[in-house]
């Protein structure tokens, strides 16, 4: 989802056009785009945040650099440390209406 005067955008690709950055009234505005194609750009928008958030939380933590070397060198709690930690986040980013709040209380501690 991407925010220009406050509003939320979506991209639709429709056959071989592209509709980019079209707030839900433009889109339901073109022919041949319905409420179920918005609704799942909507749909779409909001799992990519939610994957954006995690990856950036759990890089926060664990960069990939930090990740890698416990996943070949760590002890068996630091990795089951990690994974848990990684788990919550993930769980966070598939579940049904991720909230920020509850992401930003998942620590590795």
């Amino acid at each position: 989802m991407n925010l220009l005067d406050n509003q939320p955008r979506y991209s639709v690709t429709i056959g071989n056009t592209q509709h980019i950055n079209k707030t839900e009234a433009e889109l339901l505005a073109v022919k041949g785009i319905g409420q179920a194609t918005v609704d799942a750009a909507k749909a779409q928008a909001k799992l990519a945040d939610a994957n954006q958030a995690a990856f950036v939380h759990i890089d926060a933590v664990y960069p990939q650099w930090k990740q890698a070397n416990i996943t070949r060198s760590g002890s068996a709690e630091e990795l089951a440390t990690m994974n848990t930690f990684i788990d919550a986040v993930r769980a966070w980013a598939n579940s049904v209406d991720p909230v920020q709040a509850d992401l930003l209380a998942i620590s590795a501690n």
